[in-house]
């Protein structure tokens, strides 16, 4: 199945610390339906995405955000000692940083009941 409308959203933390509403969103039509938006942030600016996505309407895109379906990737770290690269404890304590590390749906405050999340093992 293939939504009407497929947005593929790319959230940018740009080095200064704010950037302007008048900056903050690119909007590619790809046609046939399909978007790119780019929603561009500061390093000081927490990003709204359902926010930013009410704002794509002045830039001939209209969405209404809680109706979306979003894909979110998820990766679950495990640490291995077959692979060379971080020593064995690093790995761990990247994972076990990564696994209590705030969720997607909170930083960029998507409703989660609308999220479908897509895993990989690393």
């Amino acid at each position: 199945m293939l939504h009407k409308q497929v947005v593929l959203l790319s959230v940018v933390t740009k080095e200064v610390p704010r950037v302007s509403a008048e900056q903050r969103l690119e909007v590619i039509n790809l046609k046939q339906g399909f978007f790119q938006v780019t929603v561009n942030y500061g390093f000081m600016q927490s990003p709204n995405v359902p926010a930013a996505l009410r704002g794509c309407e002045s830039c001939g895109l209209k969405i209404d955000p809680y109706s979306t379906t979003y894909y979110l990737a998820r990766e679950t770290l495990i640490p291995s000692l077959k692979r060379p690269g971080m020593m064995l404890w690093r790995e761990k304590l990247f994972s076990f940083m990564t696994r209590n590390a705030l969720p997607e749906t909170d930083f960029f405050r998507i409703p989660p009941e609308k999220v479908v999340e897509l895993g990989i093992q690393i």
